[in-house]
């Protein structure tokens, strides 16, 4: 796999490990952007409906990617653990901010202590 590093990968099945495989490559690759004569082209869980409520596969798809956030089920969205994930990324930026789900989105502290943390990154 293209250098993926993740943590206790025994617990993902082959297709997981292939799928977080190929978030890091679309990364890798910068698959995501147009240049030259290159598409975008969509990212690897657009398509997916599998996982996508799985917390433990989020939670390594997120640390390769926080845009990943996005395709993660509501219940995910709304997870304090998922959402602090996206700020340990390398690659976090502000657009993340707009998946968060609306009931994690209402709490104010918690809101404020992301902003906080993503300010001084």
């Amino acid at each position: 796999m293209y250098g993926l590093i993740v943590k206790n990968m025994k617990k993902f099945t082959l297709v997981q490990k292939a799928l977080l495989a190929d978030i890091e490559n679309y990364n890798k690759e910068m698959k995501w952007d147009n240049y030259l004569d290159h598409k975008a082209e969509p990212h690897i869980l657009e398509e997916s409906i599998a996982y996508l409520d799985d917390k433990d596969f989020m939670l390594e798809a997120i640390k390769i990617d926080p845009f990943c956030l996005k395709f993660a089920s509501e219940r995910l969205k709304n997870d304090k653990t998922i959402v602090k994930a996206t700020l340990k990324s390398e690659r976090f930026v502000d657009y993340v901010f707009k998946f968060i789900g609306e009931d994690l989105k209402k709490n104010e502290k918690f809101m404020q202590e992301i902003r906080n943390k993503a300010k001084n990154k």
